[in-house]
């Protein structure tokens, strides 16, 4: 689904002024999956979610991940996103707006 909407952004607005972030709520059943990480994130610290349940996909809800890294809930994942765009005007400053 992300895709085809990303497909169809490419084609409504100049290249290059439209950025797709999709995040990727990794469950345990998904195994070792090669993350690129900062160094100063510690092995093992990548969250995960529980697909089965008690609500299965929970992180579609706002679930807290799992595991020693866990607590974190999808949304508070998704704030994460959104505030390192917007709050750093200097870094970021032709961003006009912010969809979620």
């Amino acid at each position: 689904y992300s895709a085809a909407v990303a497909a169809k952004l490419q084609t409504q607005y100049p290249a290059g002024s439209v950025l797709v972030l999709a995040p990727r709520f990794l469950a345990r059943e998904d195994g070792d999956v090669h993350i690129s990480a900062p160094p100063d994130v510690a092995e093992g610290s990548v969250l995960r979610w529980n697909v089965t349940g008690p609500i299965p996909h929970g992180w579609r809800y706002g679930a807290d991940s799992l595991g020693p890294a866990g607590g974190v809930s999808s949304y508070d994942a998704v704030d994460s996103l959104v505030e390192h765009f917007a709050l750093d005007p200097a870094r970021y400053d032709h961003v006009d707006r912010i969809v979620v």
